[in-house]
């Protein structure tokens, strides 16, 4: 399993390379991706969890279709930075993941991103409820590919 650090990550995918994003939760798998120039990051898609094997099917075929390089999975850590159960069920998927395909993976600090994705919808986009709902977890997903493209250009 390849879970790596910033700096470790960094070195293995470089700084010219998609990466794909996941937002996983416990009924659905928000994703997001950017290309190797990394200029933005896209909302892709929210795949409704049902069985594992379809699931990270996919994932996978997501990461092939946008020929990426890297994958960079939200952290739900708590507000006050502990790690909690989601961060357990977290790490548990993508342990399960990476079994069926080894691939370069970074964890990164998700907090709030939900709660930024459900105000962007609110007011930027002026969603529904029911509209917002059904995009939150992609959303959520951009916002944390968003930040990790930052951080990960400010430590190169």
């Amino acid at each position: 399993m390849t879970i790596l650090t910033q700096k470790d990550f960094i070195q293995t995918v470089g700084h010219n390379s998609a990466l794909l994003a996941l937002d996983v939760g416990t009924k659905t798998i928000g994703l997001a991706v950017c290309s190797a120039l990394r200029i933005s990051a896209t909302p892709l898609k929210t795949i409704i969890r049902c069985k594992f094997k379809l699931d990270s099917q996919e994932i996978f075929k997501a990461f092939d279709d946008y020929e990426c390089k890297g994958l960079i999975v939200g952290w739900p850590l708590e507000m006050d930075g502990k790690a909690g159960k989601r961060c357990q069920s977290t790490r548990d998927f993508i342990r399960l993941l990476l079994t069926i395909r080894d691939v370069p993976t970074l964890f990164f600090d998700e907090r709030l991103t939900s709660k930024e994705a459900e105000e962007h919808m609110r007011t930027e986009l002026n969603l529904s409820r029911q509209k917002r709902k059904k995009n939150i977890d992609k959303l959520a997903a951009y916002f944390i590919l968003q930040r990790a493209m930052l951080e990960l250009k400010d430590q190169g």
